[in-house]
């Protein structure tokens, strides 16, 4: 089969990972498009494990009860200007959206910064 997709007037639904980090947290991003990630008691670095297609996923970061927490990505992540963006660490209701467009070898990411 090939061609385009009409989902017509209908939605289109994805997994929602869950994750609390514990200093060290690996995404499988075969497991599903989106992950919806809370900061657990110290900074986080991820891994990721690569889907089997490219594609665009999602992660959306919340900081715990004490924040000012900080991620550090894979080096598979490229950023523009080729710094990762400072997350917005307000303790409970600092809350980011970071979109990454995956070509099969890198993370190409943005982010939506200070949803607080």
């Amino acid at each position: 089969l090939g061609g385009e997709l009409d989902a017509q007037a209908n939605s289109i639904g994805f997994t929602m990972q869950t994750a609390t980090g514990d200093g060290t947290t690996t995404i499988d991003w075969g497991n599903g498009n989106h992950v919806d990630f809370t900061f657990g008691a110290q900074n986080e670095t991820f891994t990721f494990t690569a889907p089997a297609k490219p594609g665009v996923y999602t992660m959306s970061l919340k900081q715990d009860s004490t924040g000012s927490r900080t991620a550090t990505w894979p080096a598979s992540v490229k950023w523009a200007g080729g710094s990762a963006p400072t997350l917005t660490t307000t303790a409970t209701t600092g809350y980011d959206i970071i979109s990454f467009r995956y070509d099969g070898t890198n993370y190409y990411g943005v982010a939506s910064l200070d949803f607080s």
